[in-house]
This record gives structure tokens, sequence and C-alpha cells, in this order.
């Protein structure tokens, strides 16, 4: 049994989230603001909310340069960083616990008081373009982005988080400005601490340093309302040594009453190497090195993705090997072993990864932002034990269903028209 979490609002209205682990000598602060990918108009900002996570390091009103604000928190040891997804951005930093006050004071300068100098701004253009071609570099990850294409087609959700280079070379000051303005006020965030510091310490120390300056309501996200693609499957033509294929569907929002059940699914299907999709693909017909699927959850809506990189050669082997899989599980109930399997698989993963102080803030956050609440890690593994037989099969036929199928390709393709008839 863990220790609970406690939620509290704080008088400019930042919720604080907090759970005492006093067998640690260290402590973790993050803060989460509800600015991401689906908050940003495509016309004028995409790119926005991953843009103003880079230039808060930049440089706050106390802490004027990145080289500053670097050599604060690695002079006590600690570490920081940030992220930025569909639904939210997150700072964090890790120290020592009795280094909690200043570094509280560091994550609330940097976070609500930056200065959006001109010139770090324009260097900053170049460096997230870079990031960019990274991230194109790798089209094992870049897959990921352009299944949104055919997914969300009319819908915000599914950009990537980067932008463009065209619009990250013409986002103007003021707009990044106005943004940050609009959605990083104390209503419109949750500070997670976990770690080595007493609820009554965090309360005393972080109230006084995110009073909101002005009271005006931040913008929401617009809700997934858009069709599927008419085309199920989409090919991004390119000379890969190997092909990069993601087949995926529409599913669940967080909090969904079935959400434990698609979760097991997902890590029955593709969870791991005792996963379906492993051992068929893989183990059994050598069609792929890396096989998974995932489940991912949001506000209004979620998806679930199975990925595979094959062979140039191998394609059409390997999506039929994974369409049958699909087929076999909407068609025949799980056996109650391989079920009881997989709960014990899922148990023991949310349990060790609960056991640093940082897994801990992250998963408590980003749970209040986006649902308003914190599930303790006993209700989420009494709701895992809970799912039956016939709610993953009901889910397989509602949700994996291949009408609903989607898929996208990075690879020296053109055989469109064959692989959607093997989805069908």
């Amino acid at each position: 049994m863990t220790n609970p979490e406690y939620i509290r609002e704080l008088p400019g209205g930042l919720r604080l989230v907090h759970r005492h682990m006093p067998d640690t000598d260290s402590v973790t602060l993050q803060i989460f603001f509800g600015a991401g990918g689906r908050y940003e108009d495509m016309q004028r900002e995409y790119g926005v909310s991953h843009f103003l996570e880079h230039l808060l390091f930049q440089g706050s009103k106390k802490y004027p340069s990145a080289k500053i604000l670097s050599e604060t928190v690695d002079g006590v040891g600690g570490f920081m960083n940030a992220y930025t997804t569909a639904e939210l951005t997150s700072y964090y930093a890790k120290i020592p616990s009795d280094k909690f006050v200043d570094i509280a004071d560091l994550l609330a300068d940097l976070t609500m008081q930056p200065l959006f100098d001109p010139v770090q701004i324009d260097r900053e253009r170049g460096v997230i373009i870079e990031e960019m071609n990274v991230y194109r570099d790798d089209p094992g990850q870049y897959i990921f982005d352009l299944i949104g294409d055919v997914l969300w087609p009319q819908d915000v959700l599914r950009s990537n988080i980067l932008g463009t280079e065209e619009t990250i070379r013409a986002l103007p000051r003021e707009v990044i400005a106005g943004y940050h303005a609009s959605q990083y006020v104390p209503s419109n965030a949750v500070m997670a601490i976990a770690g080595n510091v007493t609820l009554a310490e965090a309360e005393q120390v972080i109230a006084p340093l995110f009073q909101a300056s002005h009271v005006a309501a931040p913008r929401h996200f617009v809700q997934a309302h858009g069709p599927l693609a008419a085309e199920k499957v989409r090919i991004y033509h390119q000379n890969t040594s190997q092909t990069h294929m993601v087949l995926a569907g529409r599913g669940l929002s967080l909090r969904h009453h079935n959400e434990a059940a698609f979760r097991v699914l997902g890590a029955l299907m593709g969870g791991g190497p005792s996963s379906r999709l492993y051992h068929s693909i893989r183990e059994e017909k050598g069609l792929a090195y890396v096989v998974y699927m995932g489940m991912t959850g949001y506000a209004d809506t979620g998806k679930w993705e199975v990925y595979a990189g094959v062979s140039n050669d191998k394609v059409e082997e390997a999506l039929e090997a994974i369409v049958k899989e699909l087929e076999i599980v909407r068609s025949n109930p799980v056996s109650h072993d391989e079920l009881q399997r997989v709960k014990q698989q899922l148990r023991g993963r949310i349990i060790m990864s609960q056991e640093t102080n940082g897994a801990v803030a992250d998963r408590m956050g980003a749970e209040l932002l986006l649902t308003g609440q914190v599930r303790s890690v006993d209700d989420i593994l009494t709701s895992i034990e809970a799912v039956t037989v016939d709610e993953i099969m009901s889910l397989a036929q509602q949700y994996l269903d291949p009408n609903g199928m989607r898929m996208a390709i990075i690879g020296p393709h053109d055989n469109a028209a064959r692989l959607t008839e093997i989805i069908r």
C-alpha cells in the first residue's frame, strides 16, 4: 500500500497534488499546463506549444539566461527538463529535498515570467527546425505523426507537436507571448510534488509563487468530431532499407468505463515478448524485429496502433499476419489462463513503474490536469483485475473492426490498393 495522494486548490487557482515519499532523499516538482497541440490555431499558431517549451529555458525575470537556469539546477546536483504533448506541456525538476525551496522558485519564475527575448526567439527557430530534421530522419518515430492524417484528417488532433518549418519561421513574438498569457495561468495548471517534502511544506512554498496576474479564462481545445480519411492506406514514399508501418483505429477516451479492459486488450495483443503479435509476427514468422500494439487515451477520444518494422519485400505478408491476429481476437474468446497472465503482467509493470518519485509526479499531475482526479495505484490494479473475457471480446469486435482501420507506411512502395484489400 503506497502513501496516499493529497490534492489542494491554492488561492491563485493552481491545483497541487502531493505524495510524501519519506524513504527518499530527493523530490520531484512537476508543473503541467493545459497547453498542447490541440489548443493551437492551425493557421497562425501551429507548433507554438512546443516552441514555447523551448523558449522558457532561455531566460526568465530572476534567471535571465539559459546558462543561469542550468547552472542553478546543476549546481545542486539536480536535473530539469520538459515535454509537450497534444494536450499538455510539462516542466519538471528532480533535486535533493533540501533544495526544494530554491528550485520551486526557479520553476515558477521559468514558467510564469519568461523574457521572450527576440534574439533568443530567432535563434531557437533554427534549433527546432533541426529537431524536425532529426525526427524526419527516424521513420520509426515519424510514422506515428503521419498516422494522424488518416485517423483525424479534419481535426487538430491529427497534427504533430513540432509544427512545420514554415510555421516556426513565421511565428511572431506577439503570438507566442499571447499564447503564454492565455494558457500559462494558475487556473490552467497543476503542480505535482512527490518525494521527501511534506504536504504542509509544499503548500507553504508553492502557494505564494503562483498568483494569478489576470483572471481571463484560458481557451479550451476543440473536440475531435470529423470522420476518418476516406482512403484506408496512405503511403509516404521513401527509399528506406526497411518499411515502417502503423495500422491504427480510434479508441477509448481517458476514464472511459472500459478503459482498463482496453488496456488489457492492448497488452494481450502487443504488450511485450509474450503477446500474440510478437509471438506470431516475430517469433513464428520472422517478419519483423519490432512489433507492438499501443493504446492512447485523450480527453474525448483515443486510438490504438500496431507498429511493425519489416523488410520491404515482406510488407503484404506482415500485414496479412497482423490482420489475421486481430480477426482471431475478435472471433474467439480469450482463455481464462491467458487473460490472467496478461493481468499479472500489467500489474507488475504498473507497480514497478511507480517506484521513483519522478514517475509518481508525472502520473499524478497528468491525471489531475486531464481528468480532474487522481486514481490510486490500488484502484488501477483493482480495475484491471475486474476485466472479463466478455469485455475483451466486445471491445475487440467494436474497435478492431476493419471498417475503422487506417494505415500509414513509410517505404519504397506504391501498392496502396493491394494493402487496402488485405485490411478489408
